[in-house]
């Protein structure tokens, strides 16, 4: 299942690690491109633990949005997708202990700060 995007204005987003539809459960594993591009109203971001891979320009110019927590041991470079996070000023990237220097790595390179901090 493929997260696309939110109808609210909420100022805190989670992309949830599965749904229910019509009684069964379904895992979110990806978010799709462009699915918050351009939000100025979040400003936390929630990824679930089941995504594995990001679409290009996802997140790209949302320019309220300063902290980010990945719950997700999943991810991989190669499947988060060009610019990602570019034009928005995260500051602040929680994400699982055992993944920091790899995502560190990675997310600097699809758009996310070099000042950032990661914890």
């Amino acid at each position: 299942l493929v997260f696309v995007g939110t109808t609210s204005a909420a100022n805190k987003i989670t992309i949830p690690s599965s749904v229910k539809y019509r009684k069964k459960k379904y895992k979110v594993t990806a978010v799709g491109p462009y699915a918050l591009s351009g939000n100025n109203k979040a400003v936390t971001l929630v990824i679930g633990k089941n995504v594995k891979s990001i679409g290009k320009n996802a997140f790209r110019n949302c320019s309220a949005l300063t902290n980010i927590n990945i719950k997700t041991k999943k991810l991989k470079a190669s499947k988060v997708g060009a610019k990602a996070f570019k034009g928005s000023p995260v500051s602040n990237v929680k994400c699982p202990k055992s993944k920091k220097k790899a995502y560190r790595k990675f997310l600097v390179k699809k758009g996310i700060s070099k000042a950032a901090k990661f914890y």
